[in-house]
């Protein structure tokens, strides 16, 4: 675990807020930022008493940040692994700035060496938004920052599930959010790995949408048969209206 200083440069960071003020978030303006998909992903499992949750390229924190809020009655514990220096600076002065130091820990690592920084099986659920874009492809950004958090290197979903795979006990559960159109790459890629999908929601944009955007996927270490398909998930009421009522409610206190 690396320690960062907790102020970044005002010029840096511009500072957003979650649940009417309640979750304080500061992240890097220009740079990467997080989207609804992290909000989603964050509201997806249910948490139960002593759960032990990894988030995997935790970026400024945003889950851990939302997961600390909802169950801020539970005792649960988080650890947020991120790569890249300056999303890790920013998590860890999240977490202190918000108070949740006590349940919130940042590691400042390559996820590479998840063998080296987990003992196998030692989290009850891993969770994760991985890079979807293959290099080369997909939206360019100009920031390197937010090119790197889109974008796989040699260590992609397939290591990302893999990764999860290793750290989640047995019957745990991992939860990934990624593009529908990538769907059955993201489920080949989890059963592979002995994580069985169990639960599937597919999020769009707006009702009349011709296709989803994105796909939520929990899976079960070791699972038995049976998938469940949820009720898709519409992100506006209408193309180029407002939030939907269950968009709405990801950001109500």
């Amino acid at each position: 675990m690396q320690n960062f200083k907790s102020n970044p440069a005002p010029k840096q960071v511009c500072r957003d807020s979650l649940f009417n003020g309640a979750v304080s978030c500061l992240q890097h303006r220009p740079g990467y930022r997080f989207s609804v998909d992290s909000v989603i992903l964050a509201q997806f499992p249910k948490i139960a008493e002593n759960e032990t949750i990894l988030d995997l390229g935790t970026g400024c924190g945003i889950i851990g940040l939302i997961l600390c809020y909802r169950y801020r009655t539970l005792p649960i514990s988080i650890t947020g692994l991120e790569l890249q220096g300056e999303l890790a600076e920013l998590a860890c002065a999240n977490i202190e700035e918000n108070g949740y130091s006590d349940r919130f820990r940042l590691i400042h690592a390559d996820a590479r060496c998840y063998r080296e920084l987990f003992e196998p099986e030692s989290f009850s659920l891993v969770v994760s938004n991985p890079p979807f874009y293959i290099g080369g492809s997909g939206r360019t950004s100009r920031d390197v920052q937010a090119s790197a958090a889109r974008h796989q290197d040699d260590f992609g979903l397939e290591g990302f599930a893999e990764a999860a795979s290793f750290c989640v006990k047995n019957r745990g559960r991992v939860v990934f959010i990624y593009p529908a159109d990538l769907s059955m790459h993201l489920i080949e890629q989890l059963q592979r790995r002995r994580l069985t999908p169990k639960s599937v929601q597919y999020v769009y944009s707006y009702p009349e949408s011709d296709a989803a955007a994105l796909v939520v996927v929990e899976s079960v270490k070791n699972g038995g048969m049976g998938c469940r398909v949820i009720s898709p998930f519409y992100l506006y009421r209408h193309r180029n209206g407002p939030y939907s009522d269950h968009a709405e409610s990801l950001f109500a206190p």
